[in-house]
């Protein structure tokens, strides 16, 4: 997901067996994931350059790589990652 302004809400669903990333966010976009599964990917959850993302009450197994993974390398904006009431 890219794009300045964008927002994501994800409920109840499943990100598995993906080869990249099951979610993956950069810029200033916002990500709000609840009740749900990410499996089986490279890397479960990717934020970059300002994305900021809220977890709640999600499953994070079997990610090859990372379950989440945040990242804010480049320009004045903040990568936010906050994950609650979650495994990985």
């Amino acid at each position: 997901m890219t794009g300045s302004g964008a927002s994501l809400t994800a409920e109840g669903c499943v990100f598995a067996n993906l080869v990249g990333s099951g979610i993956h966010a950069q810029g200033a976009v916002t990500l709000h994931v609840r009740d749900s599964t990410i499996r089986g990917n490279a890397i479960g959850l990717s934020l970059s350059n300002g994305a900021r993302a809220a977890v709640w009450r999600t499953a994070f197994s079997r990610n090859t790589d990372y379950g989440a993974y945040a990242r804010g390398d480049t320009g004045p904006s903040q990568t936010v990652l906050d994950i609650s009431d979650s495994t990985i």
